[in-house]
């Protein structure tokens, strides 16, 4: 079975989120796909919707600012995202430690065209399920999109994006498949790299 290469829906929503913000001074679309700044997003919005100045789309628009980040990058941030059931518990404090899948089963599910049944198992029902998929292809349903990369982000008509969701933990270096990897991220590496710092 082959994958759909658009953008799914969850929750009724289409994944990336599009947000429309609106001020005295700007009035623009902007979308984040799954660990490309969708948290720092979210959390930008609900900023201007106390002052009903931002609102969720159901739909995605024919033009947004659309975030995108460094894929490699945002793969291994996506794989912090995995678990794979309690490993250990704690004996004094009781705490589980959960475990992850092996990095290297993670990049063959991808390559092998398993990535979605692969995140969905591990993850469940979340957005970040998708977190995997190239971001080109999630913002496909964008007619006239404005790329904007998430590192170095230099903010959207004088507004920032603040950073939520950090990682806590080190990303694993990728050695095991890499070309391979480069290659089902090469459209998005060529926009990343042509991408703006800011708008506005």
């Amino acid at each position: 079975m082959t994958r759909k290469k658009g953008p799914p829906t969850f929750n009724g929503f289409y994944v990336p989120q599009y947000y429309h913000i609106r001020t005295r001074d700007c009035d623009f679309n902007i979308g984040a796909a799954p660990r490309s700044g969708s948290t720092s997003l979210y959390h930008l919005s609900q900023q201007f919707k106390a002052e009903k100045q931002s609102i969720a789309l159901t739909e995605t628009p024919k033009d947004a600012i659309c975030l995108i980040r460094e894929p490699i990058a945002r793969f291994t941030s996506a794989y912090l995202l995995l678990s794979d059931g309690i490993k250990t518990r704690d004996p004094v404090t009781n705490f589980k430690t959960i475990g992850r899948p092996a990095f290297e089963e993670t990049i063959d599910a991808v390559l092998n065209d398993e990535g979605e049944a692969w995140f969905n198992t591990k993850i469940g029902n979340s957005a970040h399920a998708f977190a995997w998929q190239p971001q080109v292809e999630l913002y496909s349903e964008c007619e006239f999109p404005v790329w904007v990369r998430l590192e170095g982000n230099g903010g959207f008509f004088g507004i920032k994006l603040p950073h939520e969701n950090k990682a806590q933990e080190p990303k694993p270096e990728v050695t095991y498949r890499l070309d391979e990897l480069k290659e089902f991220y090469a459209e998005d590496t060529r926009i990343w790299q042509t991408a703006r710092m800011k708008v506005g």
